[in-house]
This record gives C-alpha cells, structure tokens and sequence, in this order.
C-alpha cells in the first residue's frame, strides 16, 4: 500500500527537524600543538619519563613488626647478586651460603687445560662469576678430595669466570 504524502504532514515535520539542529551544541576540535625539542649533543639521552611517587618515611618511634612466616616463604631468585641462596636451619635462622656445586660449575676440556693437566698438574674449572678464591679451594677439597697449593682466576671473554 502506498501513503499519500500530503502538504500538512510534510509541514508539520519541518520545524521539528530544523529545532533539532538548533538545539545541538557545536563541537569544539581541540587540537595540541607540540613542538620537538633540538639535540645539539651528538649523543642521545633518553628523556626521563618516569617518577616514582613520593614514599613516606617511618617515624622512629614506630616499631616495625617482622613477619614470623617470612622464613619459611619460598625464594624464587636472589633478590641481590651477591646473595647466593637462602638455608634455613632448625632454629628458623636464615643463612647464605654458597654450595660447591654451586661454586665449581664444569671442568674446562680445552687442548691449552689437557696439556696443563699433563705438564703442570693443573686442573682447570669454569666457576659461579660471584666465588671468590677461598670458596672455590674449598669446593676442589670437598667434590675431589684434593688439595690445592693455589687458584688462579680470571674472567673470560664471554664473562665466564675461569678457575
């Protein structure tokens, strides 16, 4: 079926329309305009972005109370990198220490480690980059049963530390 349109119902549509136009605010655009600062170093600096926000500072006369549970919670990493491992003994102490096989991690099979072994009766080992001289005899002593006149360290290339 088709409606007739007639002259009343066109007009009386027309001004509805046209207030409808006039009642709409007019959006503003709001554009920023943002100029880039010149380098005039040759190197590049990274702007700083982050901040931390401001932490409040305990006063000394409040007590701060440990957490019994801490000792027994599981670590997952070391939290600094001369921490090496956590033990925890029966009196719920917490203790670090460096394990030998923590410290001795593989020995070198180079030709230059084979041919000391042969002439200088030298054992050559890659070791934990953190153990110091001390710990490394002492891991030699327990995982061989050997004793050591002297260790020689140095770092490699590849940042391995070689005993």
């Amino acid at each position: 079926e088709l409606k007739a349109v007639t002259k009343k119902t066109v007009q009386s549509k027309a001004p509805v329309a046209k207030k409808a136009v006039a009642a709409a605010p007019k959006a503003k655009k709001v554009v920023k305009v943002s100029t880039r600062k010149a380098y005039t170093r040759p190197q590049f600096r990274r702007p700083h972005t982050y901040r931390k926000p401001a932490t409040v500072k305990p006063s000394n006369n409040t007590k701060t109370i440990k957490d019994p549970m801490d000792a027994f919670r599981v670590v997952k990493y070391p939290l600094t990198t001369d921490m090496a491992m956590k033990k925890i003994e029966e009196n719920n102490t917490l203790t670090f220490f460096m394990d030998a096989f923590r410290v001795v991690k593989y020995p070198l099979t180079t030709d230059m480690a084979m041919k000391k072994i042969e002439e200088n009766n030298t054992l050559t080992f890659i070791v934990d980059s953190h153990a110091n001289k001390t710990q490394i005899k002492k891991a030699i002593r327990k995982l061989y049963q050997v004793k050591t006149a002297k260790v020689n360290t140095l770092i490699r290339p590849d940042g391995l530390k070689k005993a």
